[in-house]
């Protein structure tokens, strides 16, 4: 049996999932699964990261409604989201001179720079 969801351009079984989180197997339909394919894009345009092409196509097409929400679209995204903004968390190192020691007969030992 098939109904139509507000929101929703086409009709879709009465007992698929309509609410967040998708499941294994078991992807979202409706106007959640839009809005949450609309927040991953423009979450990473806010922190300027760039998905690849078949990702940015899969929430392309989600954001219109032609296909719905699976698990693995919404987990990777999420996940390389995230990878990303750890990543550019994380301090930047300086590039360090290598040192070397010397000794001078009297003096003791000195470091200095190479």
């Amino acid at each position: 049996m098939q109904v139509l969801i507000w929101g929703w351009p086409t009709p879709i079984p009465m007992r698929v999932r309509t609410e967040l989180p998708p499941l294994l197997g078991k992807p979202v339909h409706g106007p959640a699964a839009r809005e949450e394919a609309r927040r991953l894009m423009r979450e990473a345009k806010r922190a300027k990261i760039n998905f690849g092409w078949r990702t940015k196509a899969s929430l392309c097409r989600i954001a219109r409604g032609e296909r719905p929400l699976s698990h693995d679209v919404w987990l990777r995204a999420r996940d390389y989201l995230t990878q990303v903004q750890t990543q550019r968390a994380l301090p930047k190192r300086l590039p360090t001179a290598p040192w070397r020691v010397h000794v001078f007969p009297g003096q003791g030992s000195r470091l200095v720079r190479a």
